[in-house]
C-alpha cells in the first residue's frame, strides 16, 4: 500500500491502532530479520512485549488478540494471532479466492497442536518450534 491515513478525533485510539501494528509486525517478522544481514532489520530483531490493554485487572490475563485482513489480486486473507505472556495460544491464516468466493483455512495452531490444511496440507512442520514464535513465517 503506498499511503494510508487513521482518522479520528483526540483520544480516539489512533495511536494504539498503530501501536497494535507494529507490535504484530514485530512479532510476526522477528525470526526472519533474526537471520536477515539487512540494517534496516535490526529493529525487529529486538523482542517487544505484547502487553494486553486491560480495562480490568481479569482482562490483563486474557491473551492478546489480533486480528488482520490483507488482500492480494487473487485472494483475501485473514491471519488470527493470540499471545499470552509471550506465547502464541492460538494462530490461524484463512483465505478467500476474489474469483470463486471460496473460503478456505490454511492452518490453524493452538498450544497442543497445528493443523496445515489447504495448499499448505503436503508441508512438514517442526513440532520443536518456540511457543514464542508464530509458525506462518
Amino acid at each position: 500500500m503506498p499511503i494510508s491515513a487513521i482518522y479520528g478525533p483526540n483520544g480516539g485510539g489512533k495511536s494504539n491502532v498503530l501501536e497494535a501494528l507494529h507490535t504484530l509486525d514485530s512479532k510476526v517478522l522477528r525470526p526472519l530479520c533474526a537471520t536477515c544481514d539487512k540494517s534496516d532489520c535490526d529493529y525487529k530483531v529486538r523482542k517487544i512485549p505484547v502487553e494486553p490493554f486491560a480495562f480490568s485487572e481479569q482482562a490483563k490475563e486474557e491473551p492478546t488478540e489480533f486480528e488482520l485482513f490483507f488482500r492480494t489480486v487473487k485472494a483475501e486473507y485473514r491471519y488470527i494471532l493470540h499471545v499470552k505472556k509471550g506465547e502464541v495460544v492460538y494462530e490461524s491464516l484463512d483465505r478467500v479466492k476474489m474469483d470463486t468466493g471460496r473460503r478456505s483455512a490454511l492452518f490453524r495452531r493452538n498450544t497442543e497442536s497445528t493443523e496445515l490444511k489447504g495448499i499448505f496440507g503436503k508441508l512438514k512442520i517442526s513440532e520443536d518450534l518456540s511457543p514464542t514464535l508464530p509458525r506462518w513465517v
